[in-house]
């Protein structure tokens, strides 16, 4: 059979006479009609064995003559399929009410179970965020460690461990430890530096970054936000340490702003004594050239409105000259688009 549902022979006129009957639709898109899921009665495949073969076969077909996502798959008794494909290969499928109304409700159904599924997966990474930031690990040293130099080096929340897309930015620390003057001093310095070790190759936190959680050499370490609260009794501080890190978080956001408005007026500069049109001045703000194409402009937008935004330590300022840059972009490519 190599004729699509577009023109049906003789024979597949004869086996549309037994549809394969539907129990049900379901679908796990997230609020909205990404696909959906077939269930087919249990006993749909042995009894429409040739409904199910010659309906599979002309699936594939279509697939293939139309260039058909791959994802749209059949196996079992359960198909996914795309609306489109679903609507497409009715005719073939006995449903219990109007598909209309099967596919709203699956829709309804399946957007309801993302949104609990997230508020459970939301309650379940705070609660591991929790246990983490309250983890300790006992000091094992006679003495504690001197730290002379504390600051934040920045955020990082791209993990491969954490739950989901619910990751929270957590954040790199740089202590620089005082060796100190007695041979007491000096030896709980040097038993922290191979705990510390340890613990990069054992992992003994429970935390796995793409990036290692602990890196050190000689007297200065990074630690990320978790590794810290963790060791944070093997360490002499002068105050305490969620302060002290609240502390340095807020003067690296003072930075990054400092370097932020810093770039503005450069580019403002660059702009005053240059013949660039406006539209040479936008590539140069989204760092891209005039090849780009239109998706690499929209997905540098989302990228820099994250970190210009008022919200984020961002100004109203910067945020306005992000969206007039954008719109003379936006303008630029319905220009020559076809």
């Amino acid at each position: 059979m190599t004729q699509t549902v577009d023109r049906l022979s003789g024979a597949q006129e004869e086996l549309l006479r037994r549809k394969i009957p539907v129990d049900h639709l379901s679908n796990r898109g997230h609020g909205y009609a990404h696909s959906f899921e077939v269930h087919f009665r249990e006993d749909s495949t042995k009894t429409h064995r040739k409904e199910f073969a010659a309906l599979r076969k002309e699936f594939e077909a279509y697939k293939k003559s139309h260039h058909v996502e791959k994802d749209n798959r059949t196996t079992g008794s359960c198909w996914e399929l795309y609306p489109d494909l679903l609507i497409h290969f009715a005719d073939w499928i006995e449903f219990p009410e109007p598909l209309e109304m099967l596919m709203e409700r699956a829709k309804q159904e399946g957007k309801a179970r993302y949104e609990r599924e997230q508020q459970e997966q939301e309650e379940q990474h705070r609660k591991w965020h929790q246990d983490k930031r309250a983890y300790r690990i006992p000091c094992t040293s006679s003495c504690k460690v001197r730290v002379s130099k504390f600051e934040c080096i920045g955020g990082d929340g791209d993990f491969s461990s954490l739950f989901g897309s619910s990751r929270p930015v957590l954040h790199r620390f740089c202590i620089q430890l005082d060796e100190g003057t007695t041979k007491e001093e000096k030896d709980a310095w040097r038993h922290l530096a191979k705990t510390l070790e340890e613990d990069k190759q054992n992992r003994t936190t429970g935390v796995s970054y793409r990036t290692n959680n602990i890196e050190g050499y000689g007297c200065y370490w990074r630690l990320h936000e978790y590794v810290l609260l963790a060791y944070s009794d093997w360490l002499e501080l002068d105050g305490d340490i969620e302060t002290l890190m609240a502390e340095a978080v807020g003067k690296r956001k003072q930075q990054e702003e400092a370097r932020r408005k810093e770039e503005w007026s450069r580019w403002e500069g660059e702009h005053s004594k240059s013949s660039k049109s406006d539209l040479d001045l936008a590539f140069v703000l989204f760092n891209l050239d005039s090849s780009a194409q239109l998706d690499d402009v929209k997905k540098r937008y989302r990228a820099l409105s994250k970190l210009y935004h008022p919200d984020s330590g961002g100004s109203e300022e910067e945020f306005k000259r992000l969206n007039h840059t954008n719109q003379a972009l936006m303008q630029h490519y319905s220009y020559v688009s076809p």
